[in-house]
């Protein structure tokens, strides 16, 4: 008995040593963004004077043919999710509304600020302002959707997932 539990020390041990391995710096580039996915990145986020300074991460891609957007967002530090819905964007006003696939509003309306459309250039900067709350702010630039976070989103399950929403 006592040679069965050296043993099995010896082996707790070992394990113990292996899962201490070095962090090695990654020397690889940032992931390569797929073709034709671009959208909007979130690049800061206010509620009040305050930058909701916790780890978020959110990307938006607006489809014109079809009124549809798709989100990705990580901004619990669980992965990213993958929402859907559709959108109207006034291009007179400037305002931009919209209703998740489980058929919830967002949050608030938001006056546009920056782009005429929501396909929008290589480095383009849009303001989101809450049409009823004017502290609310998101700040969003247009660029590629890196394919890492495309291929990793997990499907958000309305019903099933409760959370956070950004918009």
């Amino acid at each position: 008995m006592k040679k069965l539990f050296g043993i099995f020390a010896i082996a707790l041990f070992g394990a113990a040593l292996v899962g201490c391995g070095s962090k090695e710096t990654s020397t690889e580039e940032e992931p390569k963004p797929i073709a034709g996915a671009a959208g909007w990145h979130l690049v800061k986020w206010e509620i009040g004077s305050e930058d909701a300074n916790f780890p978020k991460d959110v990307y938006m891609i607006f489809e014109e043919d079809t009124d549809g957007f798709t989100m990705y967002q990580d901004i619990d530090s669980h992965g990213f999710r993958k929402i859907t819905g559709t959108y109207a964007f006034d291009q007179e006003t400037k305002v931009l509304s919209g209703t998740y696939s489980d058929g919830e509003a967002w949050a608030y309306s938001y006056s546009v600020a920056g782009a005429n459309s929501m396909i929008g250039t290589e480095g383009q900067e849009m303001t989101l302002t809450a049409t009823t709350d004017a502290d609310y702010k998101l700040v969003f630039r247009y660029g590629d959707v890196p394919k890492s976070v495309i291929e990793s989103a997990l499907e958000d399950v309305r019903s099933a997932v409760a959370g956070v929403k950004i918009l």
